[in-house]
Order: C-alpha cells, then sequence, then structure tokens
C-alpha cells in the first residue's frame, strides 16, 4: 500500500469513529453548524424538481436542507467516503422523512 493510500484509510478510520459522536452530538454541533449550512443552500437556491450532489456530505445535514427545497420529483445524492458516515446521513433523512436523498460511498483517486 502507498504512502497515499495509508494515509487515506488513517482518515477513513478517523472520520468512521468521528460519525458515532456526531450523531450523539447533534443537538450541540447542528446549532453552530446549521447557519452556516442554511446560508449556502439559500445561495444555491435549489428548485423543485432538481438533482444535487454534496460530495464530502459527512451526517448528510446541509444536503438535507436543499432535499427539503426539492419536493418530491428532486433528487439528492449525498457522498462520503467514509462508510459510517453515509450511514448517519441515511439514518438522518429517515428520521426527518426525506425520500428525495440517497447515499453513496465515495472513494476518491486520481
Amino acid at each position: 500500500m502507498t504512502s497515499e493510500e495509508q494515509a487515506r484509510e488513517r482518515s477513513k478510520a478517523i472520520w468512521d469513529r468521528m460519525a458515532a459522536g456526531w450523531t450523539e452530538q447533534g443537538d450541540v454541533l447542528s446549532p453552530v453548524a446549521g447557519p452556516v449550512g442554511k446560508w449556502m443552500i439559500d445561495r444555491l437556491a435549489p428548485e423543485p424538481g432538481q438533482t444535487i450532489l454534496e460530495l464530502a456530505a459527512g451526517p448528510g445535514e446541509t444536503g438535507l436542507l436543499a432535499a427539503e427545497r426539492l419536493g418530491p420529483d428532486g433528487r439528492l445524492i449525498s457522498t462520503d467516503f467514509a462508510p459510517a458516515m453515509v450511514e448517519t446521513a441515511r439514518r438522518l433523512a429517515s428520521s426527518r422523512g426525506i425520500a428525495t436523498s440517497s447515499s453513496a460511498r465515495w472513494t476518491p483517486s486520481r
């Protein structure tokens, strides 16, 4: 394994471990990160029926703000390279009743 691959695996392991904390501390983290995410989505101005791609989504909170505006014909594709973050985003979408969201693991490469 190359040093770049080793670094990627270490980073993925760190973010996988952080996913649990993000879920457990959501009530603390959301008020801090939420206004920035809302600002970004307001500037993006998603419209019903559009498809939005969110890269390096983490727990997916920003993308889910966009998904709320996409309506039943829109689609959010939320990606992250840490499988635990992808699962966190899936659970969050489900808990909010957002059916326009799909999450996928993204493996960065050159």
